[in-house]
């Protein structure tokens, strides 16, 4: 775990990935109310 000082470019698309999702969804859910 100590090693992982650098972040995979699959790594940093599943991360950005999400935030996305979580962003688009609250986004969406603040918006349909």
């Amino acid at each position: 775990m100590a090693e992982e000082q650098y972040l995979t470019p699959a790594q940093v698309a599943e991360e950005l990935q999400v935030t996305v999702v979580t962003v688009r969804r609250w986004i969406n859910g603040d918006e349909l109310r």
